[in-house]
């Protein structure tokens, strides 16, 4: 499992894992990273839905592409950024909990939990 898998490539935890024939499960709230999972990474499972400890809803601000890995949902943060110039574009996305992820894909072991080091929510 890895939580805030981003790009299904660049700076990826499991990517290595994956080469060697690996398969999980992405957790990955962004359109445009899990679309690219989906497309690169065919044998996982992409969830488009952010992980937190409780379900619901939840605003993340999603970074520019030069700055991947800032997405987030620190409002205080993204204002810091956007006084630097930099662009967050807004966009709201179903929060799921880990337990309820593992139980909806049916999985009972977790060999590897990965996490992207990033700015989270």
């Amino acid at each position: 499992m890895d939580v805030g898998a981003a790009h299904p490539i660049l700076d990826n935890v499991t990517y290595a894992l994956y080469k060697a024939g690996w398969r999980g499960i992405n957790v990955e709230p962004m359109k445009r990273e899990a679309d690219l999972l989906r497309e690169v990474r065919p044998r996982d499972t992409t969830c488009e839905v952010a992980a937190g400890e409780s379900s619901g809803r939840v605003t993340l601000y999603e970074a520019p592409i030069e700055n991947r890995g800032a997405t987030t949902g620190d409002k205080e943060l993204v204002d810091l950024y956007r006084s630097t110039g930099q662009s967050f574009a807004s966009f709201e996305v179903e929060v799921m909990r880990l337990d309820k992820i593992l139980e909806d894909n049916q999985i009972q072991t977790v060999h590897v939990l990965g996490k992207s080091i990033g700015h989270g929510f």
